[in-house]
């Protein structure tokens, strides 16, 4: 999944490291590292959606007080999903490997911020 999800987002980067992020000995989700720079959060469990998180401009610190890491496990502990929920997670781990279901977001140009360029 992370191999591909990064095909599509982008091409020229390559996954160096990856890491569990777990809570009370279950996985939750899984962080790879990119190459130059950045990383993918995918989850751990086809009832939530495959990707969770990325970035190609920062890194996923692996220091103590990880407000991210922090965000992201608290997130994934409390979904309380309901059954469509758990479907159309399930049915977006299907689809995940078709390249027509990418989206940019935000689109491209959309903020001065550097977003997109």
């Amino acid at each position: 999944m992370a191999l591909f999800k990064l095909g599509q987002l982008s091409p020229d980067y390559s996954i160096t490291d990856c890491r569990s992020l777990e809570s009370n000995g279950a996985v939750l989700a899984y962080v790879f590292t990119l190459n130059p720079t950045g990383y993918m959060v995918i989850s751990a469990q086809e009832e939530l959606p495959p990707l969770l998180a990325y970035s190609v401009n920062s890194d996923f610190s692996s220091i103590e007080n990880n407000i991210l890491q922090d965000l992201i496990i608290a997130d994934l502990q409390n979904r309380g999903q309901s059954d469509s929920e758990a479907i159309r997670n399930r049915s977006a781990w299907q689809t995940a490997f078709v390249r027509d279901d990418y989206q940019q977001w935000p689109p491209e140009g959309y903020s001065p911020t550097g977003c997109g360029r």
